[in-house]
């Protein structure tokens, strides 16, 4: 303690904060600039058993530089951060919960690293290579959406919490940003989990969804005028849609696929590519490995 209070007096204190999301490393003309993100502003969206979660409404970026100014990029990601689609818990003595990862996956330390749902991943390199301990002091991100009720079972009490979590692995502009990339990351790809919290036990039900597989496009200015456009053959489809299939059973396991696509307009285009038949991406992985569910 007296050493604590003795190093506390050398430094004057900046400013009130929620959390720390890392160590933001920008190029500047010749330079690397380095600033503190932090959580300046939030509310609480409930308690779950495990941790209260909250949704950040406002950060701020402190400059480890005394010339570093704040430029039009700072502006734009704190706009961002502070749009209300960004969320952290903050776990209960004793707990490791981590909202980044679906029940399944709690205290599971593989899943940290190469997580699509870590929005902030890349904030706590810096801090991780100077061997500062992360899970201490650095909170994580989620962006989407969480709600949470208190729902009656007959005289039972129970929590229900659900939370929408979008992958930062192939993020961009609706129409700007179709179908798969090389990587067999999909745009739009979200993970909902419905958890029911109960007495003691905890009850987790996951659905996921993202844009069709392939490589396509929707050129156009206009809302209405963006027709959809394979830019790939089928055959060039293939090893990017056995990618995404494979991250998919890896992660989740067994699949059951829904094609919600229609089959008039620009959807009929997708819907042909999709469908299972010979020559089509997904026909080597009906039956023996997902099903199918087609209108």
């Amino acid at each position: 303690p007296e050493e604590k209070e003795v190093i506390k007096g050398q430094y004057g204190k900046l400013t009130d904060a929620y959390g720390c999301l890392g160590e933001l490393r920008l190029k500047s003309g010749g330079t690397s600039l380095s600033f503190l993100v932090l959580v300046t502003g939030c509310t609480s969206v409930g308690r779950i058993p495990d941790a209260e979660i909250y949704k950040i409404t406002a950060t701020d970026f402190y400059p480890l530089q005394e010339d570093a100014k704040e430029e039009e990029r700072l502006i734009a990601l704190k706009k961002i951060l502070s749009s209300g689609v960004f969320y952290f818990s903050w776990p209960n003595d004793g707990s490791r919960f981590d909202l980044t990862v679906r029940t399944q996956k709690q205290g599971d330390d593989s899943s940290e690293w190469g997580n699509s749902f870590f929005w902030n991943q890349l904030l706590h390199v810096p801090l991780r290579q100077h061997q500062v301990s992360c899970c201490d002091w650095l909170l994580k991100i989620i962006c989407g959406v969480v709600t949470i009720r208190t729902v009656y079972a007959s005289h039972k009490q129970a929590k229900a919490c659900l939370i929408s979590r979008i992958s930062c692995e192939r993020t961009g502009a609706r129409f700007h940003t179709r179908g798969v990339n090389d990587d067999g990351h999909v745009s739009n790809f979200v993970e909902t989990e419905q958890t029911i919290y109960m007495d003691d036990g905890v009850s987790s039900f996951v659905q996921i969804r993202g844009s069709v597989p392939l490589f396509w496009e929707q050129p156009g200015l206009q809302v209405g005028s963006h027709h959809l456009r394979l830019h790939r053959g089928l055959e060039a489809n293939a090893p990017a849609f056995d990618r995404h299939m494979v991250l998919l059973k890896e992660q989740y396991g067994q699949q059951v696929v829904v094609n919600l696509l229609g089959s008039r307009g620009g959807e009929e285009v997708l819907n042909r590519a999709f469908k299972v038949r010979p020559g089509c991406p997904l026909h080597g992985w009906a039956g023996r490995r997902v099903a199918m569910v087609e209108p």
